[in-house]
């Protein structure tokens, strides 16, 4: 989880676990930090920036127009005002602009 303070986990079995969260402001540290096959959700905003998905193997979801960090109504769009390149992996985007 790359962009919210709160994460929910159900477990049915005794077991433990460590979560780190860090608040990334940019576009491209966020795509740089996400480990592989991961969704990401991103609220309402634009990012100003040039980003380039440079990971072999590496398969990412954007998942962008949610209205707030509890990411419980995705109601428009996430923009990206700047260039986007893909030169290795795959990059789906869900409810997002370029502009």
């Amino acid at each position: 989880m790359t962009m919210g303070d709160s994460c929910f986990i159900t477990m049915n079995n005794a077991v433990n676990a460590t979560a780190n969260f860090v608040r990334l402001t940019s576009l491209q540290a966020i795509i740089d930090a996400a480990l592989g096959d991961d969704i990401i959700k991103l609220p309402i905003t634009t990012y100003v920036e040039n980003v380039v998905m440079n990971q072999v193997g590496k398969s990412l979801t954007l998942s962008g127009g949610w209205a707030d960090y509890s990411f419980l109504s995705q109601t428009g769009f996430t923009n990206l005002q700047g260039s986007l390149t893909i030169a290795n992996g795959t990059l789906i985007l869900e409810n997002f602009q370029i502009i």
